[in-house]
């Protein structure tokens, strides 16, 4: 079930496993931003008016500094004076008395435990954890911070939730919408993208706003412009500019691994970045349909996407073109192809399909589908590319017109024609049934039917004495 606490989504089972955890064990509750861990605060300090709470931030790695908020938090402030140096058994055997004697809080309360970072003071939080023996914890973090959470678990003194025990089901989160919108008739387009958030309970809240506003999808501007603002505000900013802009780079080639991200995007750290934003939780997740692969969550990968050109547009091609290329490279046709699909910009499917060396001929990755036969991606490609950025390739040129006419596109068909009868053709091409069965469509298609016959009267005629009467 859920609840909404201050207009905000969270997990009741969720809240019910922090309340119900047993004497001596601490909660970990890891998410990216918008999971409803603040909020999950809220509702478990409801329920626990006894608990005790901190809110980390940066200041406190200063272990004295954590000491003594921690103190004046459990109601021991007096302790601070005397307390002994964090990294010392001294300072746990206290602390964790203050926690844990006659009166003390029911629960404490470490918030944004990520903002922690000095190796002191998570070893003393760490070795809290372990000590405990009748008191209890809640850390909550958007990455998972390095306190032996493993050897904890294994010792029954640590229980983990992560974003995927606060995502909240398809039935959930259509329940959900409808509440914050107002609205039960939700469109079968609104279904659809609160398929895409998959249980993003912020990305919910924002979408059920915008649709007391009269707005349908995510594209719509003001919903567009709130998740921007929310991802700016508490994801990206807290992050170096130089893993902001690798960000930028992994939008573009999609889906990943730390291979392609290297080469894609030329960084030689591109390896370590990547490790940086899955430690972080940075919204990277596994590709449901290939298997070893990553990608980032649709709706910050929307956002990334529509800031990518801050890179700058010869940036962002070379990016596109290298994806491709690296794909292809590896034999991750399938991969290349549905990336292929996604790319619009024309000066980029050219590249991807000319080769500089001869702009008459296709590119490798082009040859490679025609031998998978792979001709309707293929074409799909090649309807995207304007005419005179196709290779003068008389294969390209024929499956294109050819595409053209089946899809009714006639003007392209007469251009792509124009530039085949200029072409000085061999004869064992114009009289090849291919190119004449092409040449009656088009004669017929654009209204000449008495040429179209004429063209298979020739062939005929030029066959009369061959068995073969193939069209």
């Amino acid at each position: 079930m859920v609840r909404r606490v201050g207009g905000v989504v969270t997990r009741t089972v969720a809240v019910d496993r922090i309340v119900d955890a047993p004497p001596g064990t601490a909660v970990l509750v890891v998410a990216p931003a918008g999971y409803g861990k603040s909020t999950m605060v809220d509702a478990v300090r409801a329920a626990l008016p006894g608990a005790a709470f901190v809110g980390l931030a940066r200041q406190h790695d200063d272990g004295n500094r954590f000491t003594a908020d921690l103190l004046r938090a459990v109601g021991a402030g007096e302790l601070i004076e005397t307390c002994p140096s964090i990294d010392t058994p001294a300072f746990v055997d206290l602390v964790v008395g203050a926690l844990e004697r006659p009166g003390g809080p029911q629960l404490v309360i470490l918030d944004d435990v990520h903002e922690v970072t000095n190796p002191l003071v998570l070893e003393a939080l760490a070795a809290l954890v372990w000590r405990l023996r009748t008191g209890r914890m809640l850390l909550l973090s958007r990455r998972p911070p390095p306190i032996g959470a493993a050897r904890l678990k294994v010792r029954r003194k640590l229980i983990e939730i992560t974003d995927a025990g606060l995502a909240l089901t398809s039935a959930e989160a259509r329940n959900l919408v409808a509440e914050v919108s107002g609205r039960s008739d939700l469109s079968e387009a609104v279904d659809a993208e609160i398929e895409r958030l998959r249980g993003w309970p912020a990305g919910l809240v924002l979408l059920g706003l915008a649709l007391t506003r009269g707005e349908n999808s995510m594209s719509e501007l003001n919903l567009r412009t709130d998740l921007r603002d929310f991802i700016h505000s508490e994801v990206l900013s807290g992050l170096s500019a130089d893993l902001r802009e690798f960000l930028l780079e992994l939008s573009i080639i999609g889906t990943f691994d730390a291979a392609l991200a290297t080469t894609a995007s030329g960084r030689s750290n591109a390896a370590d970045l990547l490790a940086e934003l899955i430690a972080r939780r940075l919204f990277v997740e596994y590709d449901r349909v290939h298997d070893g692969w990553m990608r980032f969550h649709d709706m910050f990968a929307d956002v990334l996407r529509s800031e990518a050109r801050a890179l700058g547009v010869p940036r962002w091609q070379n990016i596109e073109v290298d994806t491709i290329d690296a794909l292809m490279d590896r034999g991750e046709v399938d991969l290349a192809v549905a990336r292929l699909q996604r790319i619009t910009d024309p000066v980029v499917l050219a590249r991807i399909i000319v080769d500089p060396a001869n702009p008459s001929a296709p590119r490798r990755q082009v040859e490679t589908l025609f031998e998978r036969r792979d001709l309707s991606n293929v074409v799909n490609v090649f309807a995207r590319v304007p005419v005179e950025s196709l290779p003068g390739s008389l294969i390209v040129l024929f499956v294109s017109c050819g595409q053209a006419l089946t899809n009714g596109d006639y003007p392209r068909a007469r251009e792509l024609h124009d530039v085949l009868a200029r072409m000085p053709l061999p004869d064992a091409v114009l009289s090849a049934p291919e190119y004449v069965g092409l040449e009656a469509l088009y004669q017929s298609l654009l209204g000449d039917v008495d040429a179209s016959i004429d063209v298979v009267q020739r062939h005929l005629d030029a066959r009369r004495d061959s068995s073969d009467l193939n069209l």
